[in-house]
């Protein structure tokens, strides 16, 4: 699931779902609670600034492991490094979003 809005979060989305990925999107943080109840949903990927939110709608549906993506250049992506075991930066390129779904997957499995 992606937390998308603007032009470049749609095309990032276009992109995953060509990988193969079968892609549910929201617009806001706050529907990714009703969403996990009712699809199966292994990854979630939202920006860092929405974590307390994003967590907190998580914590009623086991098995879905959060992503946050941090706004590059910022103080974000340092401390998700260090919160997270794995996370993302604006700026990264779909490959670097598909890896990092793909080693999220394979240690979910």
């Amino acid at each position: 699931m992606v937390v998308a809005n603007s032009a470049s979060e749609l095309a990032l989305v276009e992109r995953l779902a060509a990988a193969g990925h079968d892609i549910h999107v929201v617009s806001n943080p706050s529907e990714i609670g009703a969403e996990l109840q009712n699809h199966d949903i292994d990854v979630v990927l939202a920006y860092y600034s929405a974590r307390d939110l994003v967590e907190n709608e998580m914590s009623s549906v086991a098995g879905a492991t959060f992503i946050p993506v941090a706004m590059n250049g910022t103080m974000e992506t340092s401390a998700a490094n260090e919160r997270y075991q794995r996370s993302l930066s604006s700026d990264d390129s779909v490959l670097t979003y598909l890896k990092t779904i793909h080693k999220t997957l394979k240690s979910q499995s």
